[in-house]
């Protein structure tokens, strides 16, 4: 295994992490759910969305996780009901993980 993998993900899960301590404390300091202004929740989600992706691959996924991002299927909305930044922050990482989802499923079935 190569320690860039074993270095990623753990860095991935402590931005995400932050991610919902610092949008819960904006939203707070905000009197907002969702201030628009925080984007910090795509910051975190973004890497999980392109992780093993490369070339052509990272413009397509990237776009596809903004359109589950803006569209919210599979009960990803419902997710925004959680609690201070999770809230915030779970529905964009789930969007990311359904991005990449979609894109195995794409890479497996054209073999």
């Amino acid at each position: 295994m190569q320690f860039g993998i074993l270095f990623y993900w753990p860095v991935v899960c402590i931005i995400a992490l932050l991610a919902v301590w610092f949008a819960g404390a904006a939203a707070t300091a905000m009197g907002e759910k969702d201030p628009q202004c925080v984007v910090i929740d795509e910051i975190a989600a973004v890497p999980i969305a392109l992780a093993w992706m490369s070339g052509w691959w990272m413009a397509l996924a990237f776009l596809l996780f903004r359109v589950l991002d803006v569209w919210k299927p599979f009960g990803i909305r419902q997710s925004q009901e959680l609690p201070g930044g999770w809230g915030i922050v779970v529905d964009d990482l789930l969007a990311a993980a359904a991005c990449g989802l979609t894109h195995a499923i794409i890479l497996l079935s054209a073999r």
